[in-house]
């Protein structure tokens, strides 16, 4: 496999395992013969936090730069240049439109996350807590929310709760469950104590 292909089929593949919804290996090499393109899937690999050369060196690596091994032209006539179809132009925007939203989808669901974990705030017990009201377009009226340790939101309160039963389970095999497992024991312990020695009589009842 040339050199050049084998960097193309990494980068195809690098994008699959990241979730990205893509096309045939081969239309993707046909989409990164366009210089918007091959913009788009650069940017696509900064924004997920790849350490990236510049941009001309990104398409050197990959075949597509002004820098390239030249080639033996043929002895007879040189092979005309691909042209891609209109239909074949719409393809690759669409898939390129796709991997833009997966991106922006991804960026949008962990600044929620984030705002869910903020609202959830400290919660020793690791239970289903009752979020803000949320306005439901579909019904058009105001749900109570429900937010679970690992900061999803949802209006259902048996999906959260199961959810946040699930996390309790994982969180207490951890030594850091069995310190939470233990200082909620001290907490009822001393509740126990002081309930008792409010029962006790302070002194000799007067006639």
């Amino acid at each position: 496999m040339p050199e050049n292909e084998d960097k193309i089929k990494k980068l195809y593949d690098t994008f699959v395992s990241d979730g990205y919804d893509m096309e045939s290996e081969e239309d993707f090499r046909k989409n990164l013969s366009d210089s918007t393109k091959r913009k788009a899937a650069y940017d696509a690999l900064v924004k997920e936090g790849y350490e990236m050369e510049p941009f001309e060196e990104f398409e050197n690596n990959i075949g597509f730069g002004k820098i390239q091994t030249p080639v033996p032209e043929p002895a007879v006539q040189t092979e005309q240049a691909w042209q891609p179809t209109e239909q074949e132009k719409a393809e690759m925007i669409a898939s390129t439109n796709r991997m833009m939203q997966n991106v922006e989808t991804q960026i949008q669901d962990a600044n929620e996350r984030v705002d869910n974990i903020q609202e959830y705030g400290l919660n020793l017990g690791l239970q289903t807590k009752e979020g803000k009201m949320q306005f439901n377009p579909e019904n058009g009226k105001l749900e109570k929310t429900y937010i679970t340790p690992l900061g999803n939101k949802t209006t259902s309160k048996p999906l959260a709760d199961i959810e946040s039963f699930r996390y309790r389970q994982a969180a207490d095999m951890s030594i850091g469950g069995q310190l939470r497992k233990a200082n909620l024991r001290l907490q009822e312990l001393k509740a126990k104590q002081a309930e008792r020695a409010s029962e006790v009589p302070t002194g000799e009842p007067r006639l």
